[in-house]
């Protein structure tokens, strides 16, 4: 939710104690370990005052973004923030990512870039996958339209998503599509 992780627990609702003020934009689950993808409320991108603060915010640190990764073992009792670090701007500005798990895979994608681990989140390999002489107005929409569309990971190496414009496959760890 907006308002941060919840589970069902004895016919109620629990918040899980995730050390966020972020929208939960989504969940992976692999085995035992459970992945939350964070970011800012995108309800509020409608108002003036929430695209003011989702600015400010972006520019607010040069080394921090508007999205985090969490990581659970317990089934979500005590959370480790794995999130990866990038360079890129674009990055920076993504509002939100989404989390595939696989084994100890995990692909992110977010706006411009992608990020891989094959150990958990303890380290990451970014794809940056921007490229300004081939952006086309069907890129961009795909990219702006993230959190909406369903991704999957088949295995540790086969990713599919959809965006407006169809489904893409990735056999290579997310790589190339």
């Amino acid at each position: 939710t907006t308002q941060g992780l919840y589970r069902a627990y004895a016919e109620t609702w629990e918040k899980l104690p995730m050390d966020t003020t972020k929208a939960v934009h989504s969940l992976a689950v692999s085995k035992n370990n459970l992945y939350v993808g964070t970011g800012p409320d995108l309800f509020k991108f409608g108002t003036p005052e929430g695209r003011a603060s989702y600015l400010a915010q972006a520019m607010s640190n040069a080394n921090s973004g508007l999205w985090e990764i969490f990581h659970s073992t317990d089934l979500g009792n005590s959370w480790t923030e794995i999130t990866p670090t990038s360079q890129s701007f674009f990055m920076k500005m993504s509002p939100g990512v989404k989390v595939l798990a696989s084994g100890e895979a995990l692909l992110v994608l977010g706006l411009m870039s992608t990020f891989r681990s094959s150990d958990s989140g303890k380290t990451w390999t970014e794809f940056v996958s921007f490229d300004a002489d081939s952006l086309d107005t069907k890129s961009v929409a795909g990219l702006m339209m993230l959190s909406i569309f369903p991704a999957m990971a088949a295995n540790e190496n086969t990713f599919f998503k959809v965006g407006p414009y169809g489904v893409t496959r990735s056999t290579d760890g997310g790589k190339s599509w």
